[in-house]
């Protein structure tokens, strides 16, 4: 490194001042002299200290790149051995399975972090469930009127079909995802009695809703609500549907098969007029059943 020494120039003063026609006096030439001689004392001294301080830095400089030196030195010696006895290979594992383990463990950070997002949407949902539930609840205390309407008429279906012996009643009440209407009839899982509970609940609806013009003037059943039904409840269960429908306005209409047809007549279920038999033929393209030619 190189340092300029540079000295405060004061000659060109006199000069400046004889063209001016200015004597200066002896006291002032001195002035100028101890001026002088105070400032080159100064530069030389910051000469000197600069100087210490850039052979400390160079001297710093040349320990440290000895000391990178030797460092290079030793590791290039570590990774030699290491490899001559495999365990760089190990290393270089241990490294993959060190990052495998750092993916999973932000994986699972995330699945916490999801967790914890759904349990709170859980909780709210679950506040809101109680709420909804709530006003179910309410919304049916306000139709007590209407609610208890089906239970007795579903109550007096199912006694009209089973007498007194079994127990029969409709609950009506809020569940924790939606309106439950239970049906029940002591049954002692039978299919048969199973059967005539829907039959019991179907018409219970359907007379509830055309008395309030929410419904059709109909109700339809098919062949397979009576499978497993004793004959003389069958009988009973159409004699039944039809004393309701005649009184409030409704047409029942049911689909049988032709020998339940002819032991439900032998009891006394139907009137002769009442079935409609229809007659199938493949005489023509439109003929058939369900589209089916035989």
């Amino acid at each position: 490194m190189t340092i300029y020494r540079s000295f405060p120039e004061t000659a060109y003063l006199e000069q400046v001042y004889s063209e001016l026609g200015v004597v200066l006096p002896d006291g002032v030439r001195r002035s100028f002299d101890d001026v002088r001689g105070f400032h080159h004392s100064i530069v030389r001294n910051r000469l000197r200290y600069l100087s210490e301080e850039i052979g400390e830095i160079e001297r710093r400089l040349a320990d440290r790149e000895e000391e990178r030196t030797r460092l290079g030195n030793e590791l290039s010696a570590t990774l030699r051995t290491l490899q001559e006895g495999g365990a760089l290979d190990g290393l270089t594992a241990r490294q993959q399975l060190l990052a495998q383990k750092q993916a999973t463990l932000a994986a699972l950070r995330k699945q916490h972090e999801t967790a914890l997002a759904l349990e709170s949407s859980q909780r709210e949902i679950a506040e809101q469930r109680a709420t909804l539930q709530a006003t179910l609840k309410a919304d049916i205390e306000e139709r007590a009127s209407q609610t208890r309407e089906a239970i007795l008429m579903f109550t007096e279906f199912a006694r009209r079909l089973y007498g007194g012996e079994r127990d029969a009643y409709l609950l009506i009440d809020a569940g924790a995802h939606s309106l439950e209407i239970t049906p029940h009839v002591d049954s002692g899982d039978s299919l048969g009695i199973n059967r005539m509970v829907i039959f019991c609940l179907d018409l219970t609806a359907a007379v509830i809703c055309h008395r309030h013009g929410r419904g059709p003037d109909f109700l339809v059943h098919d062949s397979h609500l009576f499978d497993g039904v004793d004959e003389r409840q069958v009988a009973e269960a159409l004699t039944l549907a039809e004393e309701v429908c005649t009184r409030e306005g409704l047409q029942y209409v049911v689909t049988l098969n032709s020998d339940v047809l002819e032991q439900v007549r032998l009891l006394g279920a139907l009137w002769q007029a009442a079935p409609i038999e229809p007659k199938l033929d493949d005489r023509y393209e439109e003929g058939g059943l369900f589209g089916f030619r035989f």
